[in-house]
């Protein structure tokens, strides 16, 4: 039976780690890259009833320089999945966080270090993100496709992080308010607009 000792064990090879309930049972499922001689795309690992020790974590993380991870999510709100915070700060890699549980503080915290953390951040999918926030998002200067949630998006949030809409070519807002003045302007930077239930998705072709 796989158990949270195996992804400590894997922790130096993981590719992948996601965070989630399944059957009302935290459940932490991973890909460790395969050896060279292995044939094949690596096997993902799972565990249930996982609880991830912060002490454990830390001392784990402590030998190893950086990880090789690219895809982090965590889906499920649970106090233990807090502890993988600690994984980014080995994560210059890493291509996908996504993460909508977090409180508003610990998304102003994650903000502030990710480009420092994550140069490489291409998607990025979070909850509630504040206006006192949003120039953060700024500093990652390969992001792509951004979603969040519960944001309420204004013509001056979009002017004060005009090089942030420059690198993105998805943009997905979920339950969230857009200002009539800031939707014309991101048709007029020619944006297109697709309107859905409790959502907003905004694409336009990379130049």
């Amino acid at each position: 039976m796989t158990t949270i000792a195996d992804f400590y064990q894997d922790l130096p090879t993981l590719t992948s780690c996601t965070f989630r309930t399944l059957s009302n049972r935290p459940t932490l499922e991973w890909t460790p890259s395969s050896e060279p001689q292995e044939k094949g795309a690596p096997q993902s690992r799972m565990a249930f009833d996982v609880k991830i020790d912060l002490r454990i974590l830390s001392l784990a993380l402590q030998a190893i320089d950086s990880l090789a991870i690219h895809s982090i999510k965590i889906t499920a709100s649970l106090q233990e999945d807090r502890n993988l915070f600690l994984i980014l700060t080995k994560t210059p890699c890493l291509q996908t966080l996504e993460t909508l549980h977090y409180s508003a503080d610990q998304i102003s915290i994650l903000l502030e270090n990710l480009s420092r953390y994550c140069p490489k951040l291409h998607t990025l999918k979070l909850g509630y993100v504040s206006s006192n926030d949003w120039n953060s998002l700024s500093s990652c200067p390969d992001l792509k496709n951004l979603s969040l949630k519960g944001v309420c998006l204004t013509k001056q949030m979009i002017e004060q992080t005009l090089s942030l809409f420059t690198c993105l070519t998805l943009l997905t807002l979920f339950e969230s308010e857009i200002e009539e003045e800031a939707l014309s302007l991101l048709i007029h930077q020619g944006w297109e607009v697709e309107k859905g239930r409790n959502r907003y998705q905004f694409s336009r072709k990379e130049e």
